[in-house]
This record gives C-alpha cells, structure tokens and sequence, in this order.
C-alpha cells in the first residue's frame, strides 16, 4: 500500500513539473515570445483579458523552476485582473501565486494566499476554484503536519472536484488524504 501512495506520489509530483508547460504547448509562443508580447501591452498601457493571459502564462511557466519570477508576473497578472475586474483572471493569479509561494517553501505565505482564494471563489460563487483553494490550504496544512485541519480542507475539496469533474486534481487530493495516513501511522 505504501509503495502505491509512493508512486502516485511521484506521478502527481511529475505532473506539477509540466503544469505551466502546457501553457506554451497550447498557446504557440516560445516563453521570449510571450514576455515580449506582455513588455508591449504594459509599455502600450493596454490592459486587457490577454494581457493578464499572458502574465499568468508566465507565472506558470515559472511556478516550479524560478518561483520569484513566478511571483513577479503572477502579482502583475492580480494587479492587472482587479484593475479591469476581470474575475478569472484573479482567480487563476491566486492560484499560481499560491504555488509558488509554496515551491519556495514558504508555506505560511502560501496558505495566506490560499485563503484569499477561498474567500474570492465564494465572492464570484466559483465551486471549482473553491475546492482548488481548498485542496491548497490542507496541502500546505499537511506541510506543516496540522494533519487534522488538512484532512478538513483536503475532505471539504474533494465535492468540489469530484473524480467526474476533475480527475487528475482530485486524485492528487486522495493522494494528500494517503499521505496524511502514512504520516499519522508513523506518529503513532
């Protein structure tokens, strides 16, 4: 049983490795491409949908290899998404925001950041930012071995992305629930 929560482990690890990769695979844009498309719109002063698209392009593209870039135009694509209102947008910030505050090991910023993102996914009544944010805050509660408010955040996301809705983010849910066993067992 242990090997398997080791695998999957492993696999989910993989898959966040590539996470803002598909950013680039979908858009067409080489990364120089993109940042000189965002240098453009932001000397031009547009901002628009695409502008903050294209900030958080490159947050994610950054998010596990260079974090503090990731930081940079993830804040830029927040800023951005809140001056036009544009509410997708800065959930997805948050998001990328979160996770690389994380990547760089710092969990309490982390899970600040992911409690905002709860709170605005109520805000705009998104269910499935909700549970992402969710997911997010019992991850980095587990980090910091509060197993017992992970397993609330983590149980309270799992409706929200529900294997029919989302399976790759649910699985790694079940994957943080295992771990939290394995962790307990060992305590024990």
């Amino acid at each position: 049983m242990r090997r398997l929560v080791l695998i999957i482990s492993l696999v989910s690890i993989s898959d966040n490795d590539s996470y803002g990769q598909d950013y680039f695979n979908k858009s067409g844009y080489e990364f120089h491409e993109l940042r000189e498309v965002v240098t453009q719109k932001l000397s031009s002063g547009e901002r628009d949908s695409a502008l903050v698209f294209s900030l958080w392009g490159l947050a994610s593209y950054n998010t596990f290899s260079r974090p503090d870039s990731g930081i940079y135009y993830a804040t830029r694509a927040l800023t951005v998404a809140s001056e036009i209102e544009y509410r997708q947008g800065e959930l997805e910030s948050l998001h990328t925001l979160g996770l690389c505050y994380r990547s760089l090991r710092n969990i309490p910023k982390s899970l600040q950041v992911n409690l905002e993102g709860v709170r605005f996914a109520e805000k705009y009544h998104s269910d499935h930012f909700k549970g992402i944010f969710l997911m997010n805050v019992g991850i980095n509660q587990v980090i910091q071995k509060d197993y017992a408010n992970g397993m609330t955040s983590l149980r309270r996301s799992y409706p929200l992305l529900a294997p029919a809705k989302n399976p790759p983010v649910s699985t790694l849910v079940e994957v943080w629930i295992g771990r939290i066993h394995l962790d307990q067992e060992r305590i024990d």
